[in-house]
């Protein structure tokens, strides 16, 4: 687009909008006007692409939810394992499982234990 005097408008390309006073006009220039309409096509034909890309995405996702869910469920349960192992690795010793919903912990073998529970028994120390 280029800005000419209103009055030179339509001699000068394809009127695209006039400023508020009026005195200006926004023109493609007739030079231009073959490459700007195959530049507007290949937009819309873009945009066409890009809404039915988009479409087919959303129906293959509804369609395979079940699956996706089900992967997303396992990746969450490996990474909670990798971590309980780096923990574990970490303390040099045995991350505890917790089960059940109760949020206490079954101690099977711990070496751990007793290093927590002294560091517990020692909190507000100020030796």
């Amino acid at each position: 687009m280029l800005p000419v005097r209103a009055s030179e408008a339509r001699a000068r390309g394809d009127l695209v909008s006039i400023s508020r006073s009026g005195s200006t006009a926004f023109v493609v220039p007739n030079a231009l006007r073959e490459l700007a309409a195959e530049s507007e096509a290949a937009a819309n034909s873009a945009a066409t692409a890009e809404r039915r890309y988009l479409q087919a995405l959303v129906a293959l996702t509804v369609a395979h939810a079940p699956a996706l869910k089900a992967a997303i469920q396992s990746a969450a349960e490996v990474d909670a394992a990798v971590a309980r192992a780096r923990l574990g690795a970490f303390w040099r010793g045995y991350v505890p499982e917790v089960r059940g919903g109760s949020g206490i912990p079954r101690f099977k073998t711990c070496p751990m234990l007793n290093f927590f529970l002294t560091k517990l028994k020692n909190v507000g120390r100020t030796d």
